[in-house]
């Protein structure tokens, strides 16, 4: 397959070869590989069978929050990948902070954490990494775009894994940061990230019967890109760092200032596992009294 460099430069150079040599390497006649469905446990008095009653059975002596419940402990001997979001990670945080329940779980399958749906926090990062001891993997997407933009190739070569991080593009997608005019901006400077076209396959066309709203809201706020309304920025290395939304910007003085930034620059409290910032007037005093008096 080629290194990663390798396999991102031959889909980022020739998007529509890159991609037909991928159809063609498919045996398209030979049905896609699914994972078993796990095999029910036999019904004893240790190991019940209702889910209901499985879901809540745990080693004497620990507690967990009213509401939370997981699959029975021996599930978790199978799992090799796991792939959760950042608030669910939080919220366990919050709860165990010693991470103590882990001990009523066989994780040793457990090779791979990915996490998705929002940023990583680096907080959250160094706890998972921390207690699980395997790679935890941020990746960046959206229901547009079908599968992971941003990521860490695992199938393909496992790159070293930087904290606030979803890593690097993966093969056919193009990801820019870029200025109000549409240029790049330089390293370790916050901009719109943008994926340049054309879109790789599996990516979504249009909505659905309303092609206008598509092209309106994502492909005309740049010439030949798509809008994907996060901001953030890239290193030297390539890697992308997502750290907010372009509307959750706040401006300041004539700076944009990134609301993840802020967040992640706040020193950590165990008791607080989240931190939102946001923008206030600044004339709140006099707009208060005048609340107060009327």
């Amino acid at each position: 397959m080629g290194t990663y460099e390798d396999v991102f430069r031959a889909s980022t150079e020739d998007p529509e070869r890159f991609w037909l040599q991928a159809a063609e390497s498919i045996d398209w006649d030979v049905a896609p590989h699914r994972a078993s469905t796990p095999r029910a446990r036999p019904s004893t008095a240790d190991s019940p069978t209702d889910s209901s009653t499985s879901a809540s059975t745990h080693s004497a002596g620990t507690s967990r929050p009213a509401g939370v419940t997981s699959p029975h402990p021996s599930t978790w001997a199978r799992a090799r990948p796991c792939s959760p979001s950042p608030t669910a990670f939080r919220a366990i945080r919050k709860e165990d902070p010693k991470g103590t329940l882990t001990a009523d779980y066989d994780l040793t399958g457990l090779r791979h954490l990915f996490l998705a749906g929002e940023r990583l926090a680096p907080e959250t990062y160094h706890w998972a990494s921390a207690l699980l001891g395997i790679p935890v993997i941020d990746h960046c997407w959206q229901t547009e775009t079908g599968w992971p933009i941003v990521a860490n190739p695992v199938g393909i070569e496992s790159a070293p894994l930087k904290p606030g991080s979803s890593t690097r593009p993966l093969p056919g997608w193009d990801v820019p940061a870029l200025d109000p005019s549409g240029e790049p901006v330089p390293a370790d400077v916050d901009g719109a990230i943008m994926v340049k076209l054309p879109l790789p396959p599996a990516a979504s066309p249009a909505l659905w019967n309303d092609d206008d709203r598509y092209v309106a809201s994502c492909l005309s706020a740049y010439d030949g890109y798509y809008l994907t309304s996060d901001s953030g920025h890239t290193d030297d290395a390539g890697y992308i760092f997502v750290m907010g939304r372009t509307d959750d910007a706040i401006n300041v003085a004539g700076h944009r200032l990134s609301t993840g930034s802020m967040e992640e620059a706040r020193p950590p409290f165990p008791t607080s596992p989240n931190a939102p910032s946001s923008a206030w007037p600044t004339n709140w005093e006099a707009r208060s009294r005048a609340a107060s008096s009327s």
